[in-house]
């Protein structure tokens, strides 16, 4: 069988020892260009300004203190170009650098056998620059190399065992109040891929003027049911005060005022929390128009109890609503249609009665949207008198 074979070199600019092995070159051929453009970048000594900076910039650390290295690039985090997953993290200590020889075991780590020294960690970072999936992302997306360009996040390494839970926030603020969704997994598992299918829990923070209120929209399935991943609530508003700071810092920071952020952070032994990345969240709506793909399922909501609602008009429209949503591009569903069935379930003179529709992509159903708020409203049967 013929080996497969790469794309047509783009028109765009390739590192010249990349550039030299394309021509005709097989996917394995490709792949051991890579691999050759990785081992030149982490076997390359490093430039001695490098290791005066940063030498200074850690000099305020202890020299066993473990550190974590990890890309920041100008083709990641973006509206088109989410990157995730494309580059590697490494872990490193200064004291592995200092102490004048290449032995181990680690200074920062007595199990490894082997030392690991800031200056190989932040090499490797730059070497994943030409992981295989990495390379191929950005010639699928037609991305002129010679434009392309790499920093380092570096943040205190937390080792497994210290953490007792992780997760990313979603922190915005408008005109009257802010928000934040925090998404929380137990000990050291994965939010975005956890091993088994572990569900993450949900909180809701609210902040208007002074006041700040909590809520728990799903909960984790590595707790009881009714417990929480942290200390409820003292370790969520803590958090959201210490995201709250950050942002206020961001803006000093970029100028940028308003803007989504999307925030790691951990807890860690004995229960400290800790913040260790924040970057905005890409704004969908800056340029152009890009289609979105909705991903379908059912909702559920209920009649809502909160400082808007009056009681009695509460307990006298008991209701609850559920909607099937479609999964697609916005774009194919012809005349906006994106439900599938809609099912109404409420209380007249004391009868409970259920309006239920298959919708099959008619567009007999309309809806409005107002920042976060979405309202749908239904025609019910004429003699229910319900709208």
């Amino acid at each position: 069988m013929t080996p497969p074979t790469s794309p047509a070199p783009p028109a765009v600019a390739l590192p010249p020892v990349i550039a030299v092995r394309f021509d005709d070159a097989t996917a394995a051929r490709l792949a051991a260009a890579l691999a050759a453009v990785r081992g030149m970048t982490s076997d390359a000594p490093s430039p001695a300004d490098l290791q005066t900076a940063v030498k200074d910039a850690l000099g305020g650390l202890d020299a066993s203190t473990k550190l974590r290295f990890r890309s920041s690039t100008n083709v990641e985090d973006s509206t088109e170009f989410s990157g995730a997953g494309l580059y590697d993290s490494f872990s490193g200590c200064l004291g592995d650098d200092l102490d004048a020889d290449s032995d181990g075991p680690s200074h920062c780590d007595g199990a490894e056998a082997k030392e690991r020294g800031v200056f190989q960690a932040i090499k490797k970072v730059y070497a994943s620059f030409f992981n295989r999936n990495a390379f191929l992302e950005r010639l699928r997306r037609q991305v002129d190399e010679s434009k392309v360009g790499m920093g380092l996040l570096v943040h205190y390494s937390f080792p497994d065992a210290q953490e007792m839970a992780n997760g990313v926030a979603i922190y915005k603020r408008d005109t009257y109040s802010r928000t934040a969704t925090l998404v929380t997994q137990l000990g050291a598992l994965s939010v975005a891929n956890p091993e088994g299918g572990a569900l993450p829990e949900i909180a809701s923070v609210y902040a208007y003027d002074q006041i700040v209120t909590t809520s728990v929209t799903q909960e984790s399935t590595l707790v009881p049911i009714g417990g929480r991943v942290m200390t409820w609530d003292s370790d969520y508003t803590a958090l959201f005060s210490m995201i709250e700071k950050v942002e206020k810092r961001w803006e000093q920071a970029t100028g940028r005022k308003q803007k989504s952020l999307d925030l790691e952070y951990k807890r860690v032994d004995p229960g400290m929390l800790r913040i260790k990345q924040v970057r905005e969240v890409p704004d969908a709506t800056a340029e152009g128009e890009i289609d979105t793909y909705l991903i379908g399922g059912v909702a559920e909501w209920c009649t809502f109890q909160g400082e808007y609602g009056e009681v009695y008009g509460t307990h006298r429209v008991k209701a609850r609503a559920t909607i099937q949503v479609r999964s697609g591009f916005v774009k194919d569903f012809e005349n906006g249609a994106w439900m599938e069935s809609t099912k109404l379930e409420f209380e007249i003179d004391g009868q409970a009665r259920t309006d239920e529709r298959q919708l099959s992509g008619k567009p007999d159903v309309t809806w409005t949207r107002r920042t976060d708020y979405v309202t749908v409203p239904i025609q019910t049967r004429p003699e229910w008198d319900v709208v």
